[in-house]
């Protein structure tokens, strides 16, 4: 007698979900509003570059001539562990490193963001990677927002923001 009340229930719960994706603006039967997924940081990101507010423009990664194939810097997020957040691996093009962030997806497609504790390796490169990588390493611990784009996330660090691509 429990199973065709579970199985009652269980089309009601459907039918519901369903209802509540529909547009309200939907114009024939059976058009329904696209689904947002929400934002999500976890894996890893490669990085375009760092976007300055005061005028220097995009600062692109360094590439190394000659040494091997170039060497794009990234950022890996594990996934989150509840409130306590999660650890971000680094690789700036140069050296290695891990920190902590928090994060919270917040309103579709924006979400805040906050990143400390980076240690990183402390090997020498090329002054241009180097450089990179000091703007990389000053702009993140700043990180307030993160946002959802076409080709893949913009985390605000105040004065400049790091562009991220799968």
């Amino acid at each position: 007698m429990r199973f065709p009340i579970l199985l009652g229930l269980a089309c009601i719960a459907s039918s519901l979900a369903v209802g509540c994706a529909a547009d309200p603006n939907a114009t024939k039967k059976g058009d329904t509003a696209p689904l947002v997924m929400p934002l999500s940081i976890s894996g890893s990101w490669n990085v375009v570059g760092i976007e300055t507010l005061g005028g220097a423009g995009l600062i692109k990664p360094a590439v190394p001539e000659g040494k091997g194939p170039p060497r794009t810097p990234t950022l890996s997020f594990d996934p989150p562990v509840g409130a306590a957040g999660g650890r971000m691996l680094i690789f700036t093009g140069v050296n290695k490193g891990t920190g902590h962030y928090s994060f919270s997806p917040g309103e579709r497609d924006v979400g805040a963001i906050a990143i400390d504790r980076i240690a990183t390796t402390r090997m020498a490169g090329p002054e241009d990677a180097m450089a990179f990588e000091a703007d990389l390493l000053e702009a993140l611990p700043l990180a307030r927002t993160v946002k959802r784009t076409t080709e893949g996330v913009v985390i605000d660090c105040g004065e400049a923001r790091v562009i991220l691509t799968r």
